[in-house]
């Protein structure tokens, strides 16, 4: 006899996309230690699950969720010590503002003011380039998003890499 693992959960009325071919669905499945175990219809999967916790999609479409945690931990570490951590003590964009003007101050004029983990939720959006300008004194700034997906840069650290008001359009951009 094939011992089975005991249901915690099922999965119901939905519409499962399973990926194995465009257009595959499935209605339900059964998950035990956090594995499906089994698929099929919602009156199928209740029958084999009575006392389970039931998830009900409610006819709702359900995807399969891509887990990476996607964290970059060697660029986090180059960062560290080196970067100003936007993610601590800043609670607003003048804060910001004050602080990369305090950090440029003295700063020989090549010094650039990097930060990273910068919350534009949080703090209400992204400064203005002009804020930017005036905050930095001619030092180049560049600033990263809390994801690491998103940077702000302002005009100083713009023509340091060739993009001035004179720059040619990129490739299919503008």
């Amino acid at each position: 006899m094939m011992k089975t693992l005991p249901i915690d959960r099922i999965v119901i009325n939905g519409k499962v996309a399973t990926l194995e071919r465009p257009g595959d669905y499935i209605e339900a499945f059964a998950i035990a230690r956090n594995r499906i175990v089994a698929h099929g219809t919602t009156q199928d999967i209740r029958a084999l699950a009575p006392h389970a916790r039931i998830i009900d999609c409610e006819g709702r479409t359900v995807i399969p969720g891509l887990i990476d945690s996607h964290c970059h931990p060697d660029m986090h570490g180059a960062r560290l010590g080196r970067w100003h951590d936007l993610s601590c003590g800043i609670a607003s964009r003048d804060e910001l503002l004050a602080l990369i003007r305090r950090s440029v101050e003295g700063a020989a004029p090549s010094a650039w003011f990097v930060g990273f983990r910068y919350d534009d939720l949080q703090l209400g959006g992204y400064p203005a380039l002009a804020e930017l300008d005036a905050a930095a004194c001619g030092h180049p700034v560049f600033l990263y998003r809390r994801d690491a997906h998103i940077g702000v840069a302002n005009s100083a650290a713009m023509a340091l890499v060739g993009y001035g008001e004179d720059a040619a359009d990129p490739p299919f951009g503008r």
